[in-house]
């Protein structure tokens, strides 16, 4: 049970950002997973990268039931994985960022989570979640975690929390993009 006491402490504006291409197979239920969070988000912007599927479709049908919290934009020319992502964070408005594969599924308190974290670490720009391995039906594909998986481990988080995020990344492990959180200050330097 979320408390509600500490939700309305949580004064920043809360941004999803992700890029699709195509996705239509999993994009409704990523966004519902969003949406469904305890803790509410108050946009998704979504760069889509030129889907050839229904993916736009799903998302505007979604849209239609959501139109404050999902935005669109359709890319006019492909920009691939780096560069969507760059558009969609510079896009939106929130004081956190949050990023979104097309094709993941949220557990209902990532959100809140996350924001106790930030809360809990002023001095801290940026964070990345563990996450399981699952396949098309959701079923877990290794009792290994992303985390076992990339190599992160004491040594890592140590340099993490010393502030040496650019260092961990490049010698240590690798955190997926997928579960990562930032504060809107970080944005320059993470583009």
């Amino acid at each position: 049970e979320i408390d509600m006491v500490l939700l309305e402490l949580f004064t920043d504006l809360i941004s999803v950002a992700m890029c699709t291409c195509p996705g239509a197979l999993y994009i409704e239920e990523q966004i519902l997973s969003i949406l469904n969070q305890t803790m509410q988000v108050d946009e998704i912007v979504i760069c889509d990268d030129q889907s050839s599927d229904d993916t736009v479709a799903r998302i505007l049908h979604l849209s239609d039931r959501f139109p404050d919290k999902i935005r669109l934009i359709e890319n006019e020319e492909r920009l691939n994985v780096s560069a969507n992502f760059d558009k969609a964070i510079r896009l939106c408005h929130g004081d956190v960022i949050f990023l979104s594969d097309q094709d993941d599924i949220w557990h209902d308190t990532k959100v809140v989570t996350i924001m106790r974290w930030f809360d809990d670490h002023p001095n801290k720009d940026v964070v990345f979640s563990d996450a399981q391995i699952v396949d098309q039906e959701g079923e877990l594909l290794t009792e290994k975690t992303l985390f076992d998986i990339s190599g992160l481990d004491y040594r890592a988080l140590k340099w993490f929390d010393n502030g040496l995020a650019p260092e961990m990344f490049l010698f240590v492990c690798r955190a997926g993009g997928l579960t990562m959180a930032m504060r809107k200050s970080f944005v320059p330097k993470y583009l």
